[in-house]
């Protein structure tokens, strides 16, 4: 196995849980500010709706849930194009996505101090 596989499957073991675990926190916090009544009564009173929206609407997982979405799906399909055994076409699919990749974390640090 080489090395980049390597570090391509490490990253997806280590994002998958954490990328879980906020997409299933935006879920329910969103449905918590149409349906806060229903998501306090589910979660025990844990999620409240101000509590709901400070997390909802948080800077810091707001770019964490980006970073590892990129992360998670830069490598995957970068393990998905090593399959290939042109070199050539990995090189060139892994360059696109570190330069889309980029471009997305830039727009997003963007947006943010907007």
């Amino acid at each position: 196995m080489s090395r980049r596989f390597k570090v391509y499957r490490y990253l997806i073991e280590v994002t998958a849980i954490p990328l879980a675990l906020l997409l299933g926190l935006f879920i329910v916090t969103g449905y918590c500010l149409i349906k806060s009544k229903a998501v306090e009564a589910l979660t025990l009173g844990l999620l409240t709706y101000p509590i709901c929206i400070a997390l909802h609407t948080s800077r810091v997982l707001r770019i964490l849930l980006v970073v590892f979405a990129l992360l998670h799906g830069v490598s995957g399909f970068m393990l998905m194009a090593m399959r290939y055994v042109d070199k050539r076409f990995v090189k060139y699919v892994e360059s696109l996505l570190i330069v889309f990749s980029i471009i997305v974390l830039i727009e997003i640090v963007i947006l943010e101090l907007i």
